[in-house]
């Protein structure tokens, strides 16, 4: 046989068993379902609802190391409600407050035994934000309310005396 009826032969029988088609004598013939397309990502996150949460960590006074001798245990509470709408901005509210452990920071020695003290028992506030969200991210700008819930003592030989203020505390 010549080298050009050999090759003839091998490409007809394999476009003949290419043509041919495939079945097992035991399996019935399937049709095939894709799987349903992942849903957009605007779908799978959502960031309306509302949140509480709990917080621990440290305050410090005067030069913010931790071994500056004003650091102090801070733990609190914080809860909020967002909306999403249009697909991809989201508005919100939060307030939160933390209690400081240890507050009172001393006092200032006046003449005739008196003595200034001043006690930050913790810090609060009051927000609201709006962004911009792309699934798990959110970007936002925040504002609001935020104070220090303090007192300023006074004693005179060791005995609280009644004060007053001028300004702000």
């Amino acid at each position: 046989m010549s080298a050009t009826i050999k090759k003839f032969l091998l490409v007809s029988a394999s476009v003949a068993v290419m043509a041919a088609p495939a079945a097992a004598a035991d399996m019935t013939a399937r049709s095939y379902k894709a799987p349903p397309a992942p849903a957009p990502l605007a779908a799978v996150y959502n960031w309306t609802g509302f949140y509480v949460g709990g917080h621990v960590g440290g305050a410090w006074a005067g030069n913010n190391t931790l071994t500056s001798s004003g650091g102090r245990f801070l733990g609190g509470v914080q809860a909020g409600a967002d909306y999403q709408f249009d697909p991809n901005w989201v508005v919100g509210v939060e307030g939160q407050y933390s209690w400081l452990a240890n507050s009172n920071t001393g006092g200032i020695a006046f003449p005739v035994g008196g003595v200034a003290t001043q006690n930050t028992r913790g810090l609060g506030s009051a927000t609201a934000r709006i962004g911009w969200t792309w699934g798990p991210g959110l970007l936002y700008a925040k504002g609001g309310y935020a104070f220090a819930d303090k007192s300023l003592g006074v004693s005179v030989a060791g005995v609280p005396a009644p004060f007053a203020t001028i300004g702000q505390q």
